[in-house]
């Protein structure tokens, strides 16, 4: 802090204490010290200012009470006639007066250092203390003010004999909004509060008038900078003055600057280390690390990230990942796929830091192989606020019905048919998935002409499926846009929009043939993935489905919408999300279950997991494939959706019949909604063929006569739904 600033404004005007209004057009009404009594707000043209209610329910607001409650000292502190102080010497709880400094550590982590001084507001020069230092408390002050009996302040001005002294608040950090509860013990119209920036510079001074038993609070906005200190005192020995109930904001950590690397050279890895099996090879634009039979093989340094979110972006080819984690040895819980077989690829994705000090690793994605990285930021991400009301949340899902149904097959004529949800209802189901593939119905067709038959059949099949007793959750199982040469959707700027369109389109039909009491759910989009960002979900999957949220939203504004967190069918979406914005709070969050993937898919063509595993519940603890979604529902009351779970139908008996009976368990127990994956669509998932591994040729259907285990499960869970 430093002894001479300059006033960048000024308001000094002594006006009577029965119409405070000086020249910056501030309005100040007397009130009793209760934080949530309403006063006149300042109005100015350089500032503006909070009330006290305001100050005390501004998320953040810090509130300190010099009350005993918090620490202050129960014995009886007194001030003489004279205005004896405390001297330096002295200790006095919870903080020490030690080189005329004192820090108050809030409940919070901030702190306040606390120093006597004095202010000229004619010259605006702030003054070293020259009477006895201290910070110097008064614990009964009713002689005083009109404060309740033992209440407990800072003492400025008059206290210190005839030195216009007062007392200089110095916060821990920048403050945003800054307030104080006056008062008086004598007539006084030049009390003064002063407010500086970091450097010390005088950003406002506001002279005011406080009457004896009229305590005032004082709360501004910072006018032109942020606040750091604030001086509360006389400019003139008039009266004594006791601060009490001091309220603060802090304001909002700076901004992270953006962290770059650029791998030119040898130049490039100043900061670097790496693991012993990797070989490094330097390049004038990028970095080759090559891995010698080791999946650890790296480069790696300790970076230093602020609490927030950030988006990692990076330039890569080869078998590149990055990852950022808490250790070296910790789990990553941010990877980025730079992985290219041939050119280079530029990607990014979006985390969110915890704040400190953190790993950021380049590795070979394999034991052998090379990964070239020639660029890496890490930029701080705005983030667009918006309020989520809990209450609301937790209304909407209790007014959600539970349902336990299947999947549907889907064929090239669209129409399932009356029979095929009569089925599903004489099994117990109480709701259907029905899967919709627009394009693959399209086949060589434009989208836009195959779409109006395919819609139309949907709305048939919703029809039929009400017909017999079942909600429907409309799950657009593939992304609606035709892409030619292997061309990458996700990337194609016409994604968004044809989802849009689609989505409208749907919507609009529902409503317009009255079927949103048949619909549970609109499934925006089923296992949303891009093979190319893995693990990550696809960057452009959340801001996509806020606005599909949207669209919907100005056709039917009520019917529920199921967002599925991906990657694919996997739970690592739950990790760090936060309910999409909906004004109607009727969001569901989705996920699949087919875990442990080397049992539930084993032997199914394409997947690499050969016939031979098993499962046990002794070995294998499935509820901790479910922690993210669990994690996320104690955080917030929205309803969860299983919208697939399966195991091939040749797995080993009785495991099957094991797995299907503790996942049912494990959703049941925790009241989420699900579906079985799937009736009559591939075979190797039905439950009524036998168990005989015939993945291309299956044996022929069983009547509910001689149901299998694995169907036996599935009925009887289904039972529930007709349980009171």
């Amino acid at each position: 802090m430093t002894a001479s600033v300059h006033a960048q404004l000024t308001v000094n005007n002594a006006v009577p204490v029965t119409a405070i209004d000086p020249a910056g057009g501030a309005t100040i009404s007397y009130q009793n010290p209760n934080w949530s009594t309403s006063f006149t707000n300042y109005t100015g043209e350089v500032f503006s200012a909070v009330t006290a209610a305001t100050m005390g329910t501004t998320p953040g607001a810090n509130v300190l009470n010099f009350e005993t409650a918090n620490g202050f000292p129960a014995a009886t502190q007194s001030l003489t006639s004279s205005g004896t102080a405390f001297s330096a010497s002295n200790t006095i709880a919870p903080f020490a007066i030690a080189n005329a400094l004192a820090t108050i550590n809030t409940s919070t982590g901030y702190s306040i250092g606390v120093q006597y001084a004095t202010f000229n507001s004619h010259n605006n020069i702030l003054g070293v203390p020259n009477a006895t230092p201290g910070v110097f408390l008064v614990h009964d002050r009713t002689a005083n003010d009109t404060m309740t009996s033992g209440t407990q302040g800072l003492v400025a001005g008059e206290a210190f004999g005839t030195d216009p002294g007062g007392t200089l608040l110095t916060f821990g950090r920048n403050l945003s909004q800054f307030g104080v509860v006056l008062n008086a013990n004598s007539l006084g119209t030049t009390d003064v509060i002063a407010l500086f920036d970091s450097n010390g510079v005088l950003m406002a001074k506001y002279t005011i008038g406080i009457a004896v038993g009229h305590p005032l609070y004082f709360g501004v906005k910072s006018p032109t900078s942020l606040i750091r200190s604030v001086w509360v005192g006389q400019s003139t020995a008039t009266n004594g003055l006791i601060l009490d109930d001091v309220a603060f904001v802090p304001a909002p950590a700076p901004g992270q600057a953006p962290i770059d690397f650029t791998f030119n050279g040898s130049a490039g890895l100043t900061g670097w280390s790496h693991t012993s099996s990797a070989t490094l090879t330097t390049n004038p634009t990028y970095l080759a690390i090559t891995a010698n039979n080791s999946w650890d093989s790296k480069i790696y340094r300790g970076i230093s990230l602020q609490a927030g979110t950030y988006t990692l972006t990076g330039t890569g080819s080869g078998s590149n990942i990055v990852q950022i984690s808490t250790s070296l040895s910790n789990s990553p819980y941010v990877q980025l796929n730079l992985g290219q077989a041939s050119g280079w690829r530029t990607d990014s994705t979006t985390f969110t830091a915890p704040g400190g000090t953190l790993y950021l690793m380049v590795k070979v994605n394999g034991a052998t192989g090379t990964a070239n990285i020639e660029f890496l930021d890490i930029s701080a991400t705005p983030t667009t606020p918006y309020t989520i009301n809990t209450t609301a949340l937790q209304t909407q899902k209790n007014t959600l019905s539970l349902v336990r149904g299947m999947d549907s097959t889907w064929n090239s004529s669209v129409v399932l048919g009356s029979a095929y949800f009569t089925e599903l209802k004489s099994w117990g189901c109480n709701v259907v998935r029905l899967q919709l593939h627009p394009v693959t119905y399209a086949g060589s067709q434009a989208f836009w002409t195959a779409w109006p038959n395919y819609l139309s059949g949907t709305i048939q099949n919703i029809q039929q499926a009400q017909a017999a007793g079942l909600k429907v959750v409309i799950d657009l199982h593939e992304m609606p846009l035709i892409e030619s040469g292997g061309a990458n959707p996700w990337t194609d700027p016409a994604l968004g929009n044809q989802f849009a369109l689609v989505w409208q389109s749907i919507a609009q039909a529902v409503v317009s043939n009255n079927l949103t009491s048949a619909v549970w759910g609109y499934e925006l989009l089923n296992e949303p993935i891009d093979t190319a960002q893995l693990p990550n979900v696809p960057r452009q999957w959340l801001p996509m489905a806020k606005n599909l949220v949207n669209t919907i939203r100005t056709i039917d504004p009520n019917t529920w919408i199921i967002y599925d967190v991906g990657p694919g069918g996997d739970f690592g979406g739950f990790t760090n999300l936060t309910p999409l914005p909906d004004a109607s709070s009727r969001i569901i969050y989705s996920a699949h279950f087919y875990n442990p993937e080397s049992f539930c898919l084993q032997g199914i063509p394409n997947t690499g997991y050969p016939q031979g595993a098993h499962y046990s519940s002794t070995t294998t603890n499935l509820a901790t494939y479910l922690a993210p979604a669990d994690t996320f529902q104690a955080a917030w009351p929205v309803p969860i959706y299983i919208g697939e779970f399966s195991v091939a139908r040749w797995s080993p008996i009785p495991d099957s019949k094991n797995w299907l009976t503790d996942i049912v368990a494990l959703l049941e127990a925790r009241g989420w909604s699900w579906c079985y994956f799937a009736w009559e669509e591939y075979n190797a998932w039905d439950l009524n063929r036998d168990s005989s591994f015939t993945p291309t040729n299956p044996p022929a259907y069983l009547p509910d006569t001689n149901r299998t285990d694995r169907g036996t499960v599935i009925y009887n869970a289904l039972q529930k739904n007709n349980s009171p």
